[in-house]
């Protein structure tokens, strides 16, 4: 190889290293580059735990605010929509189930989004039932058979989970 070709490629070497340096160090400065750091693992964990004690604001702020920095964090929001279960939001339940389904990520979850589908059309349904009517078999009958919308959709919904989630 000739002197040439050799003071060629360092040339090349060097400025492509020098191109790379200042693209990383933009993005740096443009807050382009978030390393996964410990307080989101933190977050989650604080958001468990004030799950687990029963202080559903507490979490659910907590989860808002981790979901804020990484919307596409699927535990997140199964726990959302589950915290949205037990406070009686359904609506807020089913939309944040939807867009859990829609993530990448939703694979690995399949089996706990269609248990949370479950439950949240059963206490669904058990909020449509009257609670002052006397309960015959005809009535519980006709009762079972009148699905709210909702519960359709989840029924619906509730399909083989995407090629992605293998």
């Amino acid at each position: 190889m000739g002197e040439t070709v050799r003071h060629s490629i360092w040339y090349v070497v060097t400025f492509l290293w020098v191109i790379s340096a200042g693209w990383s160090i933009y993005r740096v400065a443009r807050g382009g580059y978030q390393p996964q750091d410990e307080s989101v693992e933190a977050l989650f964990h604080t958001a468990q735990s004030e799950y687990l004690q029963g202080n559903w604001h507490q979490a659910e702020a907590t989860l808002l605010r981790l979901l804020s920095r990484d919307p596409r964090d699927a535990e997140a929001r199964l726990m959302l929509a589950t915290l949205y279960r037990h406070t009686q939001r359904y609506d807020l339940a089913l939309d944040s189930i939807a867009k859990l389904t829609k993530l990448d990520a939703a694979g690995r979850w399949w089996a706990e989004i269609q248990r949370e589908r479950r439950l949240l059309a059963d206490r669904m349904a058990d909020e449509d039932e009257p609670e002052s009517e006397p309960d015959s078999s005809s009535e519980a009958s006709a009762k079972e058979t009148q699905a709210p919308q909702e519960i359709e959709k989840i029924a619906r919904d509730d399909s083989a989970p995407s090629s992605e989630a293998a």
